[in-house]
């Protein structure tokens, strides 16, 4: 049944090539995406589970996902190395990513992070003394520089989640991936996969 598989992949990453409604931020708008906040909001974790689909299918020998990689890689990438977005909240629960139900897309990063972190963290300069501060004092916790968001040290955090679909966008060479891997390599805070190991996906390529 081998080939009646691989149809059956080849197709689905012929639609999404075809039907994936590109947005400057590279995220993936067709199914139940916009599960939050009134279909504002999107899971940032869940669709680092797609990108790294994509990306694993190219290493499987579906190069036709190429193009659709491209476009998905900017949604990892752009949360790690964005002007405009403080790579803290990449590894956030739910990000907003538009204004309303049927809205477009936003078509830059620093609108999604205005519309998706507490008012406390605007303004401070990312990964600052104040933002930690800021981030400290409203998570309840002591935070470190260099720390993110989304149970940075446990193995299933959203960091995690993160790790696969940022070493696949660095695989296949997209612009800006290379410093989004070192980025979120050196973070303060790593995972710790030593008893599971299932999202510790590094880059096959030398970064």
């Amino acid at each position: 049944m081998k080939k009646f598989f691989n149809d059956r992949v080849a197709d689905n990453i012929d639609w999404y090539v075809k039907n994936a409604q590109s947005n400057q931020l590279g995220t993936l708008e067709t199914g139940y995406a916009y599960s939050y906040d009134n279909g504002r909001g999107i899971a940032p974790w869940q669709d680092d589970f797609f990108t790294y689909a994509v990306g694993n299918a190219i290493e499987l020998g579906f190069d036709a996902a190429r193009p659709l990689l491209a476009y998905k890689a900017k949604f990892p990438v752009g949360r790690m190395t964005d002007s405009g977005f403080c790579w803290l909240f990449a590894s956030l629960y739910t990000m907003d990513v538009r204004d309303a139900k049927g809205s477009p897309v936003y078509d830059n990063f620093t609108e999604v992070l205005k519309q998706s972190v507490d008012p406390a963290y605007l303004g401070l300069a990312c990964d600052s003394p104040q933002m930690i501060d800021a981030i400290s004092n409203t998570s309840g916790q002591t935070w470190k520089a260099g720390e993110m968001v989304g149970y940075p040290d446990n193995a299933t955090g959203y960091p995690a989640n993160m790790q696969p679909a940022l070493a696949v966008s660095a695989d296949s060479g997209a612009a800006g991936a290379a410093e989004a891997w070192k980025r979120f390599a050196g973070a303060s805070v790593r995972p710790d996969y030593s008893k599971s190991p299932q999202f510790d996906v590094v880059p096959r390529t030398a970064q």
